[in-house]
């Protein structure tokens, strides 16, 4: 679960195994986050270095191995941060690009679960009817489950409401 975390959170996954072993046995050589990581020893390297360019890993120079140690998980967060900065600075350009090219009427296609999110999403920018087909089963996938009761609280609050037409 924390490597893939790691993962969308944008490491690579060897560098999400390599920092998840780090952190969970602390400080070591190469050879040892290798194995724990079960990454090869030559990916291990390459790995480490990118790790530290990111601010996540550390070097201890010991008489003679050197040791890699993981920074506070704090500095996960920090990057994150940083990268919603970034995002948010260039935004209002973002957006001034899309709004030039939307049409006033169109058919969308949603596909998977974040294609359901953003069906819904736009169900709630817009404000007006909205009419699917071929969409009933998604409702009850459990990936959405929080996503969809956010989406009802946010519609019961600026007043919304649903029907249903089956035919």
């Amino acid at each position: 679960m924390i490597p893939s975390t790691l993962e969308e959170l944008g490491l690579s996954p060897n560098e999400a195994k390599v920092y998840e072993a780090l952190v969970t046995y602390g400080g070591s050589g190469v050879s040892t986050i290798s194995l724990r990581a079960k990454v090869n020893r030559s990916n291990a390297y390459e790995t480490l270095y990118r790790l530290i360019e990111k601010g996540l890993v550390y070097e201890v120079f010991i008489e003679k191995e050197t040791i890699y140690e993981a920074v506070d998980p704090d500095k996960l967060m920090e990057l994150v941060t940083e990268k919603q900065t970034k995002l948010q600075a260039v935004l209002p350009k973002l957006h001034s690009l899309y709004h030039k090219h939307l049409t006033t009427e169109r058919a969308y296609i949603f596909k998977g679960v974040e294609g359901v999110k953003n069906y819904l999403r736009e169900a709630l920018k817009v404000g007006e009817d909205i009419y699917s087909f071929a969409a009933k089963g998604a409702w009850f996938d459990p990936r959405l489950q929080p996503f969809t009761e956010g989406f009802l609280k946010e519609a019961k609050r600026r007043g919304y409401s649903h029907s249903r037409k089956d035919s």
